[in-house]
Parts: structure tokens; sequence; C-alpha cells
């Protein structure tokens, strides 16, 4: 039986890599030791344990969006805790949208990318969950994780969390994204920009790492 995660938990809404990171933090692998170390709270808890590090995942949502949509057919074992794929899934879009707490009845299991940026909503309330955990006031300190860049950035990171250095190396190389947006059709760009182009420029405009510090006590 897999140990417990240690006092870490990764947050993210998504589509972001939270698994792989997670998986490098934790440096185990298996649903019991990693489970517990990761989520998609739309809200942060109001406290948490003393010794628990919290980390918020973010990254370009184009990418995020993108796979949601393309594991309705199929999962590749980044998507799992066991490293395992999946079979096609042709509802995920819409079960996720309910696991981060979007609207989720108004997402048709069988819309694909497409229909869903023409419908122009964003069902999933990518930037309100974000800013759920951006703008709290918490009597814990929340450290806030672009993905992409996060490699760059590992020694503030592992700090944070309360590794020794060598963990750097569990964190796996940079690799191309089978969710990327610079391989899709201008349709599609041009949905995701009306969609969600005000929320990417809003992410793009944070710094890679930044650390949101417990609010002051009265």
């Amino acid at each position: 039986m897999a140990e417990p995660a240690p006092g870490i938990f990764v947050n993210s809404f998504g589509g972001v890599g939270s698994k792989t990171f997670v998986r490098a933090c934790v440096g185990r692998d298996g649903r019991a030791a990693l489970a517990p170390a990761h989520g998609h709270l739309r809200r942060p808890p109001p406290s948490v344990p003393a010794a628990l590090r919290v980390v918020y995942l973010f990254g370009d949502p184009w990418n995020a969006v993108i796979s949601f949509f393309g594991r309705r057919g199929g999962r590749h074992e980044r998507h799992s805790f066991d490293g395992r794929g999946g079979g096609p899934a042709p509802d995920w879009a819409r079960k996720h949208c309910r696991n981060i707490g979007g609207d989720w009845q108004a997402l048709p299991p069988d819309w694909d990318l497409a229909a869903f940026l023409a419908g122009g909503r964003d069902l999933f309330r990518l930037e309100e969950h974000y800013a759920n955990w951006r703008d709290a006031a918490l009597p814990y300190p929340v450290l806030f994780v672009r993905f992409e860049d996060h490699w760059r950035h590992l020694p503030a990171i592992l700090d944070f969390l309360g590794l020794p250095a060598d963990a750097a190396g569990r964190f796996p190389p940079p690799a191309p994204r089978r969710s990327d947006w610079t391989a899709q059709p201008e349709a599609i760009r041009a949905g995701l920009d009306a969609l969600y182009g005000r929320f990417r420029a809003r992410l793009l405009a944070e710094p890679p790492v930044f650390l949101r510090p417990p609010a002051p006590t009265r």
C-alpha cells in the first residue's frame, strides 16, 4: 500500500499538468498517495493544517480547454494517477465542468470543442475559479505557479514545499503538449480568443511564481 502523501496540496482548474506536477512533488505513484495531494476546488478552504503547503497551479487556458475536449477521444498516461491511459470518454468535458463547479448542466455531453466555443459562454467559469483563489484573504500562504514556467523556478518551489534540492530531478523535462492551441485551425483559435482572450492576458501578466501571503490577523 502506498504511503500517504506528504503535506502538499496542489489545486488547479484542470488541463494544466497538475497530475504531472503533483506526482513530482510527492515523489510517489498511485492514487492512495497522490489523490489527497491534488484537487480542483473552486474555492479555497477557509483553513488548512499548519504544516500543509498549498500550491495553485495555473496555465494557458486555451490549451486547458483544448485538453478538456481532447480527452473525449482518449486519455494518455499523464491524465491518471496510475500511469495508465484510457479509452474514449465522450462526456469527459461535462464531467470535469461539474467537478470544478462550473455550469455543467448547460454543457451537452456530445459537444466537441468547436460546438462549445460557438456557444459563446465559458461554462467552466475558469477566470472565476482562478479569482476565487487569487483574491481570497486566507490565513495560510498559497504559492501560485505557472505550469509552463515551473521548470525555471524549481528552487523557489522546492523551498516553499520544504523539499530538498535534489527533488528537482523528479520533475520531467519540458515536452510538447498534445493540447497545443498553435496546432488548431484558425476558427478554433478565434473562438478561444473570443472566449478566453482576456483571461489568458491576465494570466500571462502574472509572475510565473508568486506567493500570496497569509492575510493579516485582526
